[in-house]
Parts: structure tokens; C-alpha cells; sequence
């Protein structure tokens, strides 16, 4: 269950992964994660505190570092052409 001091936090992240950043390599397309030029309008459309922004941003820091690892891990599928005879 999620601990009520990280719930900020999460609905941020949750918000920030519709602006993925996506970076194009030599055979594959790899997840850099969230637009962190987004994180002060969302934290101030939140409303959180300047207070609490610093142990936010960590958070939001290790949930986007977690989330790209996980999605650069997916092997994604290839798709063999038939040949038409």
C-alpha cells in the first residue's frame, strides 16, 4: 500500500508519464523518462507546498528512474516478414 507521505508524489508521476521523453537509437526507440520542465506547473496545479517540492522531486526522481529502467527492459517483439511466392 502506498504510504501517505509518497501519494503527492505518485499522482505527480502519474501525471508526468503522459509527457514521456523518448530517445531514438540505432535499432530502438528507449524511454528517458518524464519532462521534468513539467514538474512546477503540475506541482503548483497540486498545490504542494514549497516546503514539501525538494522530497517530492526525489521522489518523482526515483519513480522516473525505476520506470525507465522497467520499460528499456521490454524486449519488444519483432515481426518476421513472409515472403509472398
Amino acid at each position: 500500500m502506498l504510504e501517505a507521505e509518497n501519494f503527492a508524489a505518485w499522482e505527480i508521476f502519474r501525471v508526468l508519464t503522459g509527457q514521456l521523453r523518448l530517445v531514438g537509437g540505432f535499432e530502438s526507440i528507449v524511454v528517458a523518462g518524464v519532462d521534468f520542465s513539467a514538474v512546477p506547473l503540475v506541482l503548483d496545479s497540486y498545490g504542494v507546498p514549497h516546503s514539501e517540492r525538494l522530497f517530492v522531486l526525489d521522489k518523482l526522481v526515483l519513480l522516473n528512474s525505476l520506470y525507465a529502467s522497467a520499460q528499456n527492459r521490454k524486449k519488444p517483439e519483432k515481426k518476421v516478414r513472409e515472403k509472398k511466392v
